[in-house]
């Protein structure tokens, strides 16, 4: 959900497309380029990229906010990216310090960055309202999420 064709989406910094009535916001956009020789990652894209900053959750009757958080500092987010660019799956997520400063084995080069101003809705929900909503609200809140995942696996 974070990393992907933004075309459309995403102006310079300073540039809001003119008549846009939807919200936008300036952030960081990350761009991961694969070192060459390769010209694109193992999932065929010719680069891969993340913005510093992620949207609420949508919510019926509520506009969509910005939140402080970066989407990077999150383990899993760092691993779903770093495997689509070639980081074998087996291993940890690298850290941050690695995801931005590569060594010359890994698939991808050190990152450029930019100030885009983006639409507000075309960034990423931010992670932990992500998984609130798709493990706890889905199994019926946290109590039954809890008592769930206490007794699965036994029998």
């Amino acid at each position: 959900p974070f990393v992907g064709d933004t075309s459309g989406t995403v102006t310079s910094a300073g540039e809001a497309a003119a008549g846009d009535s939807e919200e936008t916001v300036l952030v960081t956009r990350y761009t991961f380029r694969p070192r060459p020789p390769l010209d694109v990652f193992p999932d065929g894209r010719p680069c891969q990229q993340s913005f510093n900053r992620c949207k609420s959750m949508p919510r019926e009757g509520e506009r969509l906010r910005l939140v402080k958080s970066d989407p990077l500092d999150e383990p899993d987010v760092r691993g779903i990216l770093a495997e689509n660019m070639g980081w074998a799956d087996k291993l940890l997520s690298p850290d941050r310090q690695r995801l931005f400063n590569p060594k010359e084995t890994d698939a991808w080069q050190r990152p450029t960055s930019e100030q885009v101003r983006v639409r507000l809705a075309a960034l990423p929900v931010e992670w932990s309202e992500f998984v609130y909503e798709s493990q706890v609200k889905s199994k019926g809140g946290m109590v039954r999420m809890l008592i769930s995942d206490l007794f699965s696996g036994w029998s």
